[in-house]
């Protein structure tokens, strides 16, 4: 998921439902991270947004995402 430019401020991450627990992502070309559940998300204008479930399950559906612009 991208960004789009005309997003003023970015993207905030509200909620999101997987089917493998705390998803891994990744912005940009920048290392993946584990999603903190207490940690705030921003994915700012123009930033791609990449999620899979584990380093092992490459190819399991993450679920859903969503965002409230900022």
């Amino acid at each position: 998921m991208t960004v789009p430019e005309s997003a003023t401020n970015g993207w905030v991450l509200l909620s999101y439902v997987t089917g493998c627990g705390d998803p891994i992502l990744r912005i940009n070309s920048e290392d993946s991270f584990k999603m903190d559940r207490e940690a705030v998300l921003l994915v700012r204008p123009g930033e791609t947004l990449s999620a899979r479930c584990s380093d092992l399950a490459a190819t399991s559906t993450v679920g859903y995402f969503m965002f409230d612009e900022q």
